[in-house]
């Protein structure tokens, strides 16, 4: 049950928008007069009100019996009026509605119960259901759209944002793999997969390739996928969308495709064709509202695929377009760097013949030991490529030192010790070989400060040098030449645990000596299937099995290893 009590005098009143809409709506309906009802100290009144909410003339008292019916109402439904008869083909109607601040405002009047007046107004107050329901209908299909389109944009901005910070070394599959379940969702298609195409690296001729991220009950063969690509003529750069009457069935194929509609968009780029997108079956499991008479709908139809799927699917073919295009371009780079590097290096072993293939054996024993000290790929990759450039300055050292046979002078031994200052200049001005820098510049410090060119110590050296240290002078220790024979591999191990921490690192050198093994796997891979391009003995050192090492500087030996 619910009081009201209210001291104002009737002109003080302020009457709700909400309440004012009641009024008038009741006032429509019934041709009546209905007003603002309050409770008073002691009955209840009503209060006219015009067609503009505003007060039109004075309150009067409700008789005793409406007034007690009005106190035994429950409010706590506020939807539905109230209606108390009077005889005589009359009722007294009662509802209710909040004010702006929350607080329950009750309305009420006398009508007069005319059967066709009352058949009238029902039969408005049906038809006006009627257009609301529908309005309501198409409202909410505009929303959809508004939140489909917003999706859409949403999704072409991550894409965006993809192109802006994708990494050029990337395969289109990769990227692939991250940005078509999106788009699946978002297309509400069962099946989509990148279909990509391989190309004959003798004739140049193109031929479809692997297929990538397919999803949905759809197989993922390419002889799946093959008559549809040749019979929707993908290589023509437009995207194609068709939609069956029935669902496709190929003879030749050994199952039935089942496809309802499709759609492939090619991705290529500058005139090359990389591969296509393609979209297959508009799902039929996915209902936003429960209205039984709004049906599934896209662009076009319940089932089929159009223009905003055609369009969505279009713009992620481009951005793997220009992906596939960088990362193509990246691998050409790379492969220019290697083929650059492989000059270099060639250019220092036609100088000395005599060290032809040290540089390859010390690029592949500093990459093995890196991979054993867990090093990032990247690094390993790094400190492979400056072990082949090392030696590079060499180029700027007079052939009559380079290719002493003897021991060196103190001045020709100075022009030695410039070569790594030489190599860094020579490509430092190659941007893509910067980052090998540290390793072509430092390969010769050693940790106490001794070594050259810079006399760096300890942790001051780049650990790529350190590494690079280590292979160094393990393969001029044990490596034959036209002078002399390799090292023994106990004495250059020796040699090795003599300089730990003196002139190696004792970190790098601990890697080393824990597989010893494996960086004599090395070399003897180098002998047995690189070193056909050299003209070198082909006798070396028996491989030995080694135990663990102590990195316990020794007593008696005082012998080092000069790499030079």
């Amino acid at each position: 049950m619910l009081e009201h009590s209210d001291h104002k005098t009737d002109s003080a009143f302020q009457i709700s928008q909400a309440c004012r809409h009641l009024l008038a709506q009741l006032n429509h309906s019934f041709h009546a007069g209905f007003g603002l009802l309050r409770r008073g100290s002691d009955n209840w009144k009503i209060i006219p009100v015009d067609v503009h909410g505003n007060i039109s003339g004075s309150s009067s008292q409700l008789e005793p019996e409406t007034a007690n019916w009005l106190d035994q109402i429950d409010w706590s439904d506020l939807e539905l009026p109230q209606i108390r008869p009077l005889g005589d083909q009359q009722a007294f109607v009662a509802a209710c509605c909040l004010d702006d601040n929350g607080n329950l405002e009750m309305v009420g009047g006398r009508i007069v119960l005319n059967a066709l007046e009352l058949a009238a107004s029902t039969a408005k107050l049906t038809v006006k259901q009627v257009q609301v329901s529908d309005q309501q209908l198409l409202i909410d299909q505009y929303a959809e759209k508004l939140s489909a389109s917003y999706e859409e944009l949403t999704y072409l901005r991550r894409l965006s944002k993809h192109v802006e910070y994708c990494v050029a070394n990337r395969t289109l599959s990769e990227v692939a793999q991250t940005i078509l379940p999106k788009l699946q969702d978002l297309l509400e298609v069962q099946a989509l997969c990148l279909v990509e195409v391989q190309v004959d690296e003798t004739s140049g001729l193109q031929s479809l390739g692997r297929i990538s991220g397919c999803t949905g009950g759809l197989p993922s063969d390419l002889d799946y996928w093959c008559p549809l690509l040749d019979g929707l003529d993908s290589r023509n750069p437009q995207v194609k969308v068709r939609n069956f009457e029935s669902p496709l069935h190929i003879a030749d194929l050994p199952k039935r495709l089942g496809i309802r509609s499709i759609a492939i968009a090619p991705i290529h780029k500058n005139g090359s064709l990389y591969g296509w997108l393609l979209a297959a079956n508009k799902r039929n499991d996915v209902r936003v509202t429960n209205d039984p008479r709004r049906p599934l709908m896209n662009s076009l139809g319940h089932d089929e695929l159009g223009s905003m799927e055609a369009s969505l699917l279009e713009a992620t073919a481009l951005m793997l377009g220009s992906q596939a295009s960088n990362n193509q371009l990246y691998h050409e780079l790379e492969q220019f760097i290697v083929e650059v590097i492989h000059t270099l290096v060639g250019v220092v072993e036609a100088k000395d013949a005599y060290t032809c293939g040290h540089s390859q054996r010390v690029a592949l024993v500093a990459r093995r030991l890196a991979e054993i000290m867990q090093l990032p790929a990247n690094q390993c990759e790094n400190i492979f490529l400056a072990g082949l450039l090392h030696d590079v300055g060499k180029i700027g050292v007079s052939d009559d030192v380079l290719l002493k046979p003897g021991q060196l002078s103190d001045a020709e031994f100075e022009q030695i010790k410039l070569h790594p200052v030489i190599g860094a200049e020579l490509i430092k001005k190659l941007k893509p070989l910067a980052k090998l820098l540290p390793g072509v510049m430092h390969h010769h410090e050693s940790m106490d400060g001794s070594g050259y060119p810079h006399g760096l110590k300890g942790e001051e050296i780049p650990m790529m040098a350190r590494v690079l240290a280590v292979a160094d002078a393990w393969d001029a220790m044990t490596s034959d030449r036209p002078y002399r024979p390799g090292m023994p591999i106990e004495k250059a191990l020796s040699i090795l645990k003599g300089g730990s921490g003196r002139q190696w690192d004792s970190q790098v050198l601990q890697a080393f000596f824990e597989n010893v093994p494996a960086m004599q796997d090395v070399a003897e891979y180098w002998r047995t299937h690189l070193s056909g391009i050299c003209s070198i003995p082909s006798s070396r050192p028996e491989k030995i099995p080694v135990q663990s090492f102590d990195l316990t500087p020794p007593i008696i030996s005082t012998a080092t290893a000069n790499a030079i």
